[in-house]
């Protein structure tokens, strides 16, 4: 058996809900979610379309499926590689780990990989056009 201790992506996850879950607990003054009617409870397909397929609509999503209509949008995310994401790719351009492969990332501490990882799926879940 190996002394390094493998992370996988199950573990990743659950470590970082536990993480989230305990940062909640001590921030006792949060302001609570405002919430939001399911996506069923609208008439608006094209605001139904994205809130099913986005992790919820932003002002420049409701105006890009306003402008081009509800079909050409989905088909316009469906072929993602259409799509151009250069703002995102340098808000993420500070964060190396990403870009290395296996071999060089074996040489990083995991803490800083995981923190990474993070931070580049938060800032493309609110960032990418995609």
């Amino acid at each position: 058996m190996s002394s390094r201790m493998l992370l996988t992506r199950r573990g990743f996850i659950s470590a970082l809900g536990a993480g989230a879950a305990g940062s909640t607990l001590l921030n006792c003054n949060a302001i609570p979610p405002v919430p939001l009617p399911p996506a069923a409870m609208t008439d608006d397909l094209n605001l139904r379309l994205l809130q099913r397929i986005t992790f919820g609509p932003r002002t420049e999503d409701v105006a890009r499926i306003n402008a081009i209509g509800y079909d050409a949008f989905l088909d316009e995310q469906l072929d993602h590689t259409s799509i151009s994401d250069r703002d995102l790719d340098g808000m993420l351009s500070s964060l190396d780990t990403i870009r290395l492969d296996i071999a060089e990332l074996r040489n990083r501490p995991m803490p800083t990989i995981a923190l990474q990882l993070v931070q580049a799926t938060m800032i493309r879940a609110v960032h990418s056009n995609r």
